[in-house]
């Protein structure tokens, strides 16, 4: 009669299946990254198209407003924080607070009757709203690859995967950037405020 399997044997075998399961979960693992990284950069992408027009709006606000207005001021400040980030945590944070000084200035421009009829300022707002709402959009598809990528990593092969290769986990990016501004306009609006020439708060 034939011999049975050793322990040994088993061992190694059970210790190569083992290898194995945690090497396809890591390969996942991986792919699920790149994606998350590829949405990512597609969400930068956007975000750098609102960064490209906030001074856009900002120099037509200008003309009316003076130059040096806290408000005009607080526009360039957050954008040039935005475009120094690439972290997700400290990017969301620099958005977050360019949405507030837009949403500070442009409820100041409702205020100015000339601005109404600025030529360039009905196209420059339009522009805005629509890289905001792109912007919103690659938000959703970022974040939905962050948090596949997080399920994955959180299930027992891939806990595993990830103790080995030391890989940190994604953070979601949690802010709609027309929403935020409009929200600060909203509330700007609500409440009595600063005049169009005084200086924000």
């Amino acid at each position: 009669m034939g011999e049975g399997i050793s322990p040994n044997a088993a061992a190694a075998a059970l210790a190569a299946l083992a290898l194995v399961l945690v090497g396809t979960a890591g390969v996942r693992l991986g792919r699920r990254r790149r994606r998350c990284r590829d949405a990512w950069a597609a969400l930068e992408r956007r975000l750098k198209e609102r960064l490209e027009l906030a001074p856009r709006v900002a120099s037509i606000a200008s003309l009316y407003i003076a130059w040096n207005d806290p408000r005009i001021m607080a526009v360039g400040a957050a954008r040039r924080e935005a475009l120094r980030t690439h972290d997700v945590v400290a990017r969301t944070r620099g958005e977050a607070d360019l949405s507030l000084a837009l949403g500070r200035l442009m409820a100041a421009m409702e205020a100015v009757p000339e601005l109404e009829r600025h030529a360039d300022l009905a196209a420059a707002l339009e522009a805005l709203a629509e890289a905001e709402n792109h912007a919103a959009a690659a938000c959703l598809a970022y974040n939905r690859e962050a948090e596949a990528l997080a399920l994955a990593a959180r299930g027992p092969l891939g806990r595993i995967a990830n103790a080995l290769w030391r890989r940190p986990g994604p953070e979601p990016f949690e802010l709609d950037p027309y929403v935020a501004r409009r929200a600060v306009m909203a509330q700007l609006a609500a409440a009595p405020g600063p005049g169009p020439g005084a200086a924000a708060p």
